[in-house]
This record gives structure tokens, C-alpha cells and sequence, in this order.
């Protein structure tokens, strides 16, 4: 089964229309049927990518796989799909654990509205890896303002549960924004999106940042889950480090029609 949702937040950023798609897995012989025949949901993408391109009519659509589930991307490939990133999430159950932020000579709290234009600076620069940064078909001015607008969101409380941030002095050096979240089930907390100004990466704000975030999530007995890229190694190595554990992997696929793609 496919779902194709309009991701209005997306489209708002790009400017033209962006889509989710959502495959859900079938059982081992639908996904037979599926290899034999052509799936009949992707078919209506096949139909919609050329009348799009034919009328000039740009769209964004992305969708999430489970790296187990080969011959759904092949088929995603097949029509224009292409494979940015490959999304790692890791799991934590903390323990009483001591925050980092004081052996790292840094204070965490909660990030205010007066923070907001340093913390949207380090949020519109700090990126590489993320699925938009990586896309070729994207500019990286436009990568770097959808973080912006990302970040944004959580100073407005328009999105998310909390906003960190980390001070060097009077300076923020860095935020995480968290959001809630369920696993199987049980109650969890998820790093949204962690940033660091270029100038203190690898510094030690980044596992003060964390600290912090998990600290709060063994005060609310919470699992502590979070996303990042295969291509970030340095953000694997401090989250294992940690003691956060891989629990799900997935492939991220993007798609650009009509000229919706814009080179760097």
C-alpha cells in the first residue's frame, strides 16, 4: 500500500510542492507478486512524474525505506528516485548519569527567545550531512536555510518539546531540539536535530548537549531515541560512546520532477 502526503511545511521552504511517500511493507509473497508484475501503488507515480515534467509543474518527493527492503528501491530508483542518505537510529535507555556540560566548562538550559538570532546563525551553517545537504539536487544556500527554518519553529513553540541550547560564557555554541515520541509503544524523548557552531565542533559541546538531553530523559524514565546519517561518523562515534545502540536502519530516497532539482 502507498500513501503520497503533502508535506505543506516542505513546500513552504522550497517554494513548489513536496511529497512524503509512504510505502508500507507487504508479506514475502505480495513482495513476490510485486518483483513479477510491478507494484501497482508505484504505478501511479510512473503516471505522475512525466504529466508533471510535461506541464512544468516542479514537486519534491521523498520517501523512507527499510534497508532490508532492496527491490522496493530499485523500484523507486526505476522511476527517478535516488538514494541521499541512509538513516541510522540509536536507542538509549539512560541511567544516573552526570551531566558532561560541566567537565566541558559549558551551561545547558533551555534556549529563550533572546537566544534565538545566535542560535539561528549556528542553525543556518552547521549543517553537512543532513539529507539535504547531501542531495546534489539542492543548493546548499537552500539546505542551509531549511535548518534555519527547522530551528525557527522550535523558538516560536510551533514545533517540537524543548529547545537546548549550550553557552560558552554569555555565547550559545550549540542547541538540540527535542521532540516526543513513542517506542513500541512506551514513552520516549528523540533528538530532532543537533547543531554546533563550526568554530567548536568537536570541542565537547556536542556530548554536553547530549548529556544534558539524556539527564532529563532519566528524570522522566524516558528511552532516548536518535536519527543521524551513515556519512556522520563523528556523531555514531559520540553517541555510542554515550552508550546509545543502533536499533533501525533505513534509506532515505529522493525525488526531483519538473525541474523541481536546483544545482549547487
Amino acid at each position: 500500500m502507498m500513501i503520497v502526503e503533502r508535506d505543506v511545511w516542505l513546500s513552504e521552504q522550497l517554494g513548489h510542492d513536496a511529497f512524503r511517500v509512504v510505502l508500507e511493507p507487504r508479506g514475502a509473497g505480495a513482495r513476490e507478486e510485486t518483483l513479477r508484475r510491478g507494484d501497482p501503488d508505484l504505478h501511479f507515480l510512473a503516471t505522475c512524474f512525466p504529466a508533471r515534467a510535461a506541464k512544468a509543474q516542479p514537486a519534491f518527493y521523498y520517501a523512507k525505506v527499510p534497508t532490508a527492503h532492496v527491490e522496493t528501491v530499485v523500484a523507486l530508483t526505476a522511476l527517478g528516485f535516488c538514494v541521499v542518505d541512509v538513516n541510522i537510529t540509536l536507542s538509549c535507555t539512560p541511567q544516573v548519569i552526570t551531566n558532561p556540560a560541566c567537565h566541558a566548562g559549558l551551561v545547558v538550559r533551555e534556549a529563550t527567545p533572546q537566544d534565538g538570532e545566535a542560535i539561528l546563525a549556528i542553525a543556518g551553517s552547521c549543517f553537512r550531512y543532513s539529507r539535504f545537504h547531501l542531495d546534489p539536487a539542492i543548493q546548499t544556500k537552500q539546505a542551509h536555510a531549511i535548518k534555519h527554518a527547522w530551528v525557527r519553529s522550535y523558538l516560536e513553540r510551533q514545533r517540537g518539546e524543548q529547545l537546548l541550547a549550550a553557552f560558552a560564557g554569555e555565547r550559545p555554541v550549540g542547541f538540540l531540539a527535542v521532540l516526543e515520541a513513542k517506542d513500541k509503544g512506551k514513552r520516549a524523548r528523540a533528538i530532532d536535530l543537533i547543531g554546533v557552531d563550526q568554530t567548536q565542533q568537536r570541542s565537547g559541546v556536542g556530548k554536553a548537549l547530549v548529556g544534558a538531553f539524556l539527564v532529563d530523559c532519566t528524570k522522566n524514565g524516558s528511552l532516548a531515541l536518535v536519527g543521524t546519517q551513515a556519512a556522520n561518523l563523528p556523531s555514531l562515534r559520540l553517541y555510542e560512546t554515550l552508550g546509545f545502540r543502533v536499533c533501525e536502519t533505513t534509506y532515505i530516497l529522493h525525488a526531483h520532477v519538473g525541474g523541481g532539482g536546483m544545482e549547487r
